[in-house]
């Protein structure tokens, strides 16, 4: 299921904030300097700047620090495009390729911190709870600008970390941000959920806002369903997500405690979305997006088969201000050994499913690495109308292949509607976290690249990035592109589509 959420959220269409208000290069400005600024616009004074691919590589003394002011002067030995590296302490590492020797402003995000801060509380708002054959669950989640939704990480949708609770006299380990309410359901015999709590992370400081949703499932379909062989391609559209509530929380060293309620509002109106002609080796998920300020948050995931028509739950009001995030992927292999389909599986979700396979009579080996491949996919953002076209994605793309200096990009090609507008590279970290039960991932992002349009190939700058011989690195490439007529809108608010692959390096 850890695919199946990632679509929560890798719904990475965005670039560097610098893109916010920026045309659609990136980061164009007057001027005869270069001024770093971070995400709020502050001035990052000692900062590293390097011009070119290595220390006096094309020039001698190509590189600066900037001032007090956050600025560098442009020599006048920079005469070409060169790609420009800008490193500070407590900041990402990035990379602006192809820049023009021309004045311009330049963002630093914030870098990940090794440091998790926590907030935890209890999920509230479910009401009296009757038996009525559906399980209630509480999500708590980050809701994420378009930024944050490009360096999206699993965890932070999924937790990595467990809570552990019983079940039937049994231990069940579930995600520490999933949320069971108090309640009794009977499949064969009564079984009682109570896990209140929440706990989730934030690997950076400041304020953040969080989303608790409601979700329900009907018991006996569901398990019925999976205990026929089903995957959960067959039993997520049995999830009716009902409501939820927001919470701005400032995050710190210290461990926080805030409740979150899920009764602030109702997903009580439907959209509708029509799928795509699709080959029979792809699959498509759809999801509702509502707009919240600056911030994104879900209220629904459907599986969308072959030119169906299927409606997804969001709110009434603000109607200008909801969304279609659709995804495009291949689809998983069914395995000779996993007569029971369950490829589609996180890790995080296969004790309580052995566990309920067992006591309904059914014990079942679920292999833990078989997924579908999650890395290449291709997503498009359409904002709601009532006569809105079923999507058109970008086509899938190869991962990047790694050459002396240079990455080597194989980019789509563009379309009569859907033109480039940039591409992202992102160098990141891989951990495995050993569990008892599985093993799960925490993604550090080292280094980010932006270059303009779809290029074939990039540069890499001969920069000192941390990292460790046995530690897992994956470069990530992400082509983002805009549909013609859809706004006028530029930087990261013009952007609609993206494609998208990876490699791992060990």
């Amino acid at each position: 299921m850890k695919w199946i959420f990632s679509l929560l959220f890798i719904v990475g269409l965005g670039a560097s904030s610098a893109l916010a208000n920026q045309p659609t290069n990136f980061y164009q400005l007057d001027g005869l300097q270069l001024e770093i600024i971070d995400s709020q616009g502050q001035p990052i004074s000692g900062a590293t700047v390097l011009i070119g691919f290595a220390e006096n590589d094309p020039f001698k003394g190509n590189i600066f620090t900037s001032n007090r002011f956050g600025t560098i002067e442009i020599p006048t030995l920079w005469k070409t495009p060169l790609p420009v590296t800008v490193s500070a302490n407590g900041y990402l590492t990035t990379t602006f390729a192809g820049t023009q020797p021309l004045g311009r402003t330049l963002t630093l995000e914030t870098a990940e911190s090794e440091q998790s801060y926590e907030l935890k509380g209890d999920v509230k708002g479910f009401g009296n709870l009757r038996r009525d054959g559906k399980i209630d669950v509480g999500l708590v989640m980050p809701a994420f600008t378009k930024r944050e939704l490009l360096g999206f990480d699993i965890s932070s949708v999924m937790s990595s970390e467990l809570d552990t609770i019983k079940v039937l006299n049994r231990n069940v380990e579930v995600p520490s941000n999933l949320s069971l309410p108090r309640q009794t359901e009977t499949y064969v015999f009564p079984i009682t959920l109570n896990k209140p709590s929440f706990r989730i992370y934030s690997r950076t400081e400041g304020a953040k806002k969080f989303v608790a949703s409601h979700a329900r499932f009907p018991l006996k379909r569901v398990v019925d369903k999976i205990r026929g062989g089903d995957s959960i391609l067959e039993v997520i559209n049995d999830f009716t997500f009902v409501g939820g509530g927001l919470k701005v929380v400032e995050m710190s060293s210290s461990s926080r405690q805030e409740d979150m309620n899920v009764d602030e509002f109702k997903y009580s109106d439907q959209i509708s979305i029509t799928g795509v002609d699709l080959p029979s080796d792809k699959i498509m998920f759809s999801m509702a997006i509502k707009k919240d300020g600056e911030h994104f948050f879900p209220t629904d995931l459907k599986f969308v088969q072959s030119q169906q028509v299927i409606s997804l739950a969001t709110l009434p009001s603000d109607r200008d201000q909801r969304y279609v995030a659709s995804m495009l992927a291949n689809k998983p292999e069914e395995k000779a050994l996993n007569p029971t389909k369950w490829d589609f599986l996180t890790p995080q979700f296969l004790p309580p499913l052995n566990l309920i396979m067992e006591l309904f009579g059914r014990k079942t080996e679920i292999p833990a690495k078989e997924e579908p491949d999650m890395n290449q996919m291709s997503i498009t953002l359409q904002k709601y109308s009532p006569n809105m076209e079923a999507p058109e994605f970008l086509p899938l793309v190869p991962a990047p292949v790694l050459a002396h200096r240079e990455i080597l990009l194989s980019p789509p090609e563009p379309t009569t509607r859907i033109t480039p507008i940039g591409t992202v590279i992102i160098y990141s970290r891989i951990e495995t976290i050993q569990q008892e039960n599985f093993n799960s991932e925490k993604r550090t992002r080292l280094w980010e690249i932006f270059a303009p349009n779809w290029p074939n190939r990039v540069s890499i700058p001969d920069i000192d990035v941390s990292s460790s011989s046995n530690i897992t690195h994956r470069w990530e490439v992400i082509y983002l592109g805009k549909e013609e007529g859809s706004s006028n809108a530029e930087g990261i608010n013009a952007i609609t589509h993206i494609t998208r692959n990876s490699i791992n390096i060990d």
